[in-house]
């Protein structure tokens, strides 16, 4: 079966979002691009909108898509998109988080010295290509 999955891609500064995932389960403590599943009906916008509200409840914006990748998990083949993100109201962001243990805001080359999860690395270069970093 092939499924998808999303991933929020947020820059400031030269600096990238990422979070670092609860402790339980298969990729529990890794490094990630925030996102997630995309549920069925929903488009690749509307699971973004909802995967940064449950993780982080914040509002975002969506811009295009700049990087896709996929990949086998269990018997299933995933294709993973990763998006532009933009914070709305970034000023006066509150971030609570309910999926992670941590967010950070590193710079690209210090992604390879993290424990990230593997699907994401796959998106790495055309991610730095895209922001010419």
């Amino acid at each position: 079966m092939i499924k998808q999955s999303i991933a929020g891609i947020i820059v400031i500064d030269e600096l990238v979002l990422i979070g670092k995932r609860l402790p339980q389960g298969q990729m529990g403590s890794k490094w990630e691009f925030p996102g997630g599943k995309v549920e069925k009906g929903e488009t690749h916008k509307q699971a973004l909108i909802r995967e940064f509200t449950e993780e982080f409840m914040i509002d975002i914006d969506v811009g295009e898509c700049i990087a896709k990748t996929e990949f086998s998990h269990n018997e299933d083949t995933v294709q993973l998109f990763a998006y532009e993100v933009f914070i709305k109201d970034i000023d006066n962001i509150s971030w609570i988080l309910t999926e992670h243990t941590d967010i950070n805001w590193v710079t690209f080359d210090k992604i390879s010295e993290l424990d990230f999860v593997d699907s994401d690395l796959k998106l790495l270069v055309q991610i730095r290509n895209h922001y010419r970093l």
